[in-house]
């Protein structure tokens, strides 16, 4: 089965939030987003508050309501916790001075990408983004897998993303 253009362009957006992470000996690089497809009926009304997907995009696949890395925020060291809290932030400052759906009806509409597993447990205590995920009742959680890359493919992308990322 052939893997769909816009996850992969999404994943790529993913991995190019992971170049943001600060560099840890004992943790990973994740980076996470949270998208809501162009189909959703909140769409029209979120559009021009969001960033677009792909940007500049006349006819986009969907909005950005959230990007996330690890360690982004002080104190929360998970992508997927980063790109919701981000989200939940935006979309409180924006609702305060425009009538807007929701947080939760977005969020129930959005798909979330990560390049690795939520997690399901927190060593440093809190609920796992796993978890969080589901409690905000995200639609779907797509991950990278590297069973679906050649390793040929896997050392281009690496090499792209780490030694000239600007000109992938």
């Amino acid at each position: 089965m052939a893997a769909d253009p816009l996850h992969i362009a999404i994943m790529r957006h993913c991995l190019q939030l992971t170049l943001s992470c600060p560099i840890s000996q004992t943790a990973f690089c994740v980076g996470s987003t949270l998208l809501l497809s162009a189909s959703s009926p909140l769409f029209p009304s979120l559009r021009s508050h969001y960033p677009t997907f792909p940007p500049d995009d006349p006819n986009p696949a969907g909005l950005i309501l959230g990007d996330g890395y690890s360690r982004q925020i002080p104190g929360n060291t998970h992508a997927e916790a980063n790109a919701l809290a981000n989200f939940r932030s935006r979309h409180a400052e924006l609702s305060s001075s425009t009538e807007l759906p929701s947080a939760g009806n977005a969020l129930k509409e959005a798909e979330c990408y990560a390049t690795m597993e939520p997690c399901s447990v927190r060593t440093s205590g809190g609920p796992s983004c796993a978890v969080e995920l589901v409690r905000a009742k995200v639609r779907t959680v797509y991950l990278v897998s590297l069973h679906s890359f050649s390793p040929r493919y896997l050392e281009r992308e690496c090499q792209c993303s780490y030694e000239n990322h600007d000109q992938c």
